[in-house]
């Protein structure tokens, strides 16, 4: 009887795991999307680098643009990564969003 007791404990159990592994792996309306992009730039052009990414804040800032974010990482061996968070995958170009989805 213990036996078999103890069976039925541990089979709930599992059954309950599995189903909070389920809505656990739900991903809903709330899904952060990042588009990240890495440029390795020389060292000779990094001043001109900077210079456009200047020049886009200005452009983004001047005209008022909406809904357009992104962060920029600069590591001292001339990496720029550029971070875009994206609210969903319509807002990229046809070509860039089924490469991501593939």
């Amino acid at each position: 009887m213990k036996i078999t007791s103890i069976k039925n404990y541990f089979n709930t159990l599992f059954m309950f795991l599995l189903l909070a592994n389920a809505f656990g792996q739900d991903i809903g309306e709330n899904v952060n999307l990042l588009l990240v992009r890495e440029d390795k730039v020389s060292p000779a052009m990094a001043d001109e680098y900077e210079m456009s990414l200047a020049d886009l804040k200005n452009y983004l800032t001047e005209n008022q643009v909406q809904g357009f974010n992104y962060f920029t990482h600069i590591q001292d061996n001339f990496e720029f990564t550029h971070v875009i968070p994206l609210k969903n995958l319509d807002g990229l170009s046809e070509g860039t969003r089924e490469a991501l989805i593939k």
